[in-house]
């Protein structure tokens, strides 16, 4: 092989590595923009509805409540995981997760509610999970 040609393929594989690199950058900085957009919005209507407001279909499509034995109160259509019962029972923090349902990808927002929480069906007397 040339010294030419091993130039051209060394040149054409730095090209290669660089392309991959900025991609690579570039996914990861549009990703982590469009997560925290999302999940400032589930704060937002998580706010919302934890003080009594109703949100609209724009903000939040989704939303169950948990009680803090893990039974769904209210809602429903999201996995209720290990994670999800031990917020609602006061055992671990709130926390985000990307959850699939019916084949979708959605955020969702795991927030502790607090015991005497009024919800559609009664009231939470040991609290629970938003």
């Amino acid at each position: 092989m040339t010294f030419r040609t091993r130039l051209v393929m060394a040149s054409t594989a730095a090209v290669v590595v660089a392309v991959l690199a900025a991609s690579s950058a570039s996914f990861l900085a549009a990703r982590n923009t469009l997560l925290n957009a999302a999940d400032s919005s589930l704060q937002v209507a998580a706010n919302k509805i934890i003080h009594g407001q109703l949100i609209g279909t724009t903000t939040a499509s989704q939303g169950q409540v948990v009680s803090s034995s893990g039974v769904i109160v209210s809602g429903g259509g999201l996995p209720v995981t290990g994670q999800v019962r031990l917020v609602a029972a006061s055992l671990a923090p709130a926390f985000y997760v990307t959850v699939t349902v019916d084949g979708n990808q959605l955020r969702e927002l795991v927030e502790p509610l607090a015991p005497g929480t009024k919800v559609e069906d009664g009231v939470l007397r040991n609290g629970g999970a938003l």
